[in-house]
């Protein structure tokens, strides 16, 4: 590998004595040692070296965001941490930050389990190992953390030792146990179950339903720009400007679908057919046991009435069960329909802590801007007229561009 070591920091104990600290900004180099460790360490699919490297690919340059990969590494040459970060310039502050921007749910490093218990139990261990990465990158004046999960694989995530607020949202996750048909009827009374079984039915009136996952790169493309459009009309309806306009996130996306038909990929296409036509789609992440339910979309005009997304819901539910996998997970966001679901919350954190004088002031906006978000979020009278602004505002734009 191209990256030189750096000195001890070990925190001074001796389960973890001599952790060797190097960095690389060149994500290539450390593939095949991501890849094998993650198959083994504390992280989600929003860590894997095949999500990372596509967005370092098509989202961080366009958001003069330098990558730079912090590897710890213990005296009998095994891997205890990679975090995968970035440095950029936020409000006259070189600012630190987990890579992943806003096509991660959640943020984090990649950690060795036993590590990770250390680090959360021993507060000298924690220090170490912030002072280790921190003078590793060089130059930086504030860290700015956002997304982090709480709760890691059952261990109190370690960055909690920092300074940390609440992200204006929350995570929602729920087990899949026993099977599917008990777990369904658990959640969904009678009427809901009648009900569900009357619009499937009036949906496929319409056209032969079929569930579909991709596996060749036609298929792939198809469901990932009906996703795009299907998006763009949804968040365009309350007032919310479309998220794959930034430069980077179409090709990060596109990157990520022509790979999905890969066995071993991550990543996976689905959708719902009716005839020809793909009433709900879904672009969902497959890790460990988990499935990730990222990016979902569905027909608002013609198929609208019939909950077609429920529907592609419900089957990449049965698939899940199929598969054996232990947790259906919704991510980021606090909607509504989520509390008939799931009863495994995930409380979400972020940090901004200032490394310098100059780094002072910037972190104490990141601080401000996360409380004001997240109490507009919280209360339903100001986040109503919030939507009400981004629509009337959208509206003004478009007329003016017309």
């Amino acid at each position: 590998m191209n990256y030189a070591p750096t000195r001890d920091f070990s925190g001074g104990t001796t389960a973890f004595a001599g952790i060797r600290v190097a960095t690389t900004r060149d994500i290539a180099s450390l593939e095949p040692v991501w890849r094998l460790f993650e198959t083994t360490a504390v992280c989600h699919v929003f860590q894997t070296y095949e999500f990372l490297s596509a967005w370092c690919r098509h989202v961080a340059p366009n958001e003069d965001i330098e990558p730079v990969f912090v590897t710890g590494t213990g005296e009998d040459g095994r891997l205890l941490y990679l975090l995968p970060l970035g440095t950029r310039r936020k409000l006259a502050s070189r600012t630190v930050e987990w890579l992943g921007g806003d096509q991660a749910d959640y943020h984090g490093g990649l950690f060795d389990e036993a590590y990770l218990r250390h680090l959360a139990g021993d507060r000298s261990a924690f220090d170490a190992f912030v002072t280790g990465f921190v003078e590793a990158i060089g130059g930086a004046d504030v860290l700015h953390f956002a997304k982090m999960p709480t709760d890691l694989r059952g261990t109190a995530n370690p960055l909690l030792q920092l300074r940390t607020y609440p992200n204006a949202n929350g995570a929602h996750a729920t087990r899949l146990e026993p099977n599917w048909n008990t777990y369904y009827e658990s959640k969904r009374g009678k009427g809901w179950r009648r009900t569900d079984r009357s619009k499937e039915r009036q949906l496929s009136e319409h056209g032969e339903l079929s569930f579909v996952i991709a596996q060749d790169h036609v298929t792939a493309e198809a469901i990932l720009e009906t996703i795009f459009a299907q998006k763009r009309d949804g968040l365009a309806r309350i007032g919310v400007d479309d998220m794959f306009a930034p430069p980077g996130v179409a090709d990060f996306y596109r990157q990520l679908a022509h790979g999905s038909v890969d066995p071993d990929s991550v990543v996976q296409l689905s959708a719902l057919y009716c005839g020809d036509c793909i009433a709900a789609a879904n672009f969902g992440l497959v890790f460990a046991d988990t499935y990730y339910y990222v990016l979902h979309s569905y027909d608002l005009d013609t198929f609208a009435k019939y909950s077609p997304g429920r529907q592609l819901m419900y089957r990449l539910m049965q698939w899940s069960f199929d598969k054996e996998l232990a947790l259906f997970d919704f991510t980021i966001g606090d909607e509504g329909y989520k509390d008939n679901w799931c009863e495994v919350p995930t409380e979400l954190v972020d940090s901004a802590v200032a490394l310098t004088s100059a780094g002072a002031a910037t972190s104490g906006a990141f601080r401000l801007w996360q409380r004001t978000k997240r109490g507009i979020k919280q209360n339903d009278r100001l986040w109503s007229a919030v939507v009400e602004t981004r629509k009337a505002l959208l509206n003004l734009r478009r007329g003016e561009g017309a």
